[in-house]
C-alpha cells in the first residue's frame, strides 16, 4: 500500500468496525491516490470515508427505529376502530351481534373493514336463505 498508515486508521476506529474492511478500504484508497492521486491526506479521506459509512448506518437504525414505531402507531390505531369487533369476536359473541344488524349494518361493517368479509357474507346468505324456506312454505301452504 502506498503510503497509509493502516495503524493509525485502525486505532481511530477500533471496536467500531471490522478490522478486515478497514485493511480492505485503504487498500482500495490506495490504489485510488497511486491512479488518480486524491485532494486530501489519504488517511483524512479514509477516516472521512468510513466515519460516512458509520454514520449511514447509524441513520438507517433510526429509520428502521422509527418503521417499527409507525407500525406500533398504526396497530394502536387500528386497534381504536376494531377493539370492540375483536373482543366480540374472541368472546364468541360477534356471530350472535351480526344476527341482530340490518344487512346495511353489516355492509357498512364489512366496507370499514371491521369485520370479514365472509363473517357478514354468512349472516346475510343464512338470512336469503331462511327466507326462501318460508317463501316455499308460503308456497306450499297455498297449493
Amino acid at each position: 500500500m502506498i503510503n497509509v498508515d493502516v495503524n493509525k486508521i485502525r486505532r481511530e476506529f477500533i471496536n467500531k468496525i471490522d478490522d478486515s474492511f478497514i485493511v480492505d478500504v485503504c487498500e482500495r484508497f490506495s490504489k485510488i491516490k497511486s491512479i488518480v492521486g486524491l485532494e486530501e491526506n489519504v488517511e483524512v479521506v479514509i477516516s472521512k470515508y468510513i466515519n460516512g459509512l458509520l454514520e449511514k448506518k447509524k441513520i438507517n437504525n433510526q429509520i428502521s427505529q422509527l418503521y417499527n414505531q409507525i407500525r406500533r402507531i398504526d396497530e394502536f390505531v387500528k386497534n381504536l376502530e376494531v377493539g370492540k369487533v375483536n373482543q366480540m369476536r374472541k368472546e364468541g359473541k360477534l356471530k350472535n351481534y351480526l344476527n341482530l344488524l340490518s344487512d346495511k349494518e353489516i355492509d357498512t361493517l364489512m366496507e370499514l373493514q371491521l369485520i370479514k368479509g365472509e363473517e357478514g357474507s354468512e349472516i346475510k346468505l343464512n338470512r336469503f336463505k331462511v327466507k326462501r324456506d318460508d317463501n316455499v312454505k308460503k308456497y306450499s301452504i297455498v297449493e
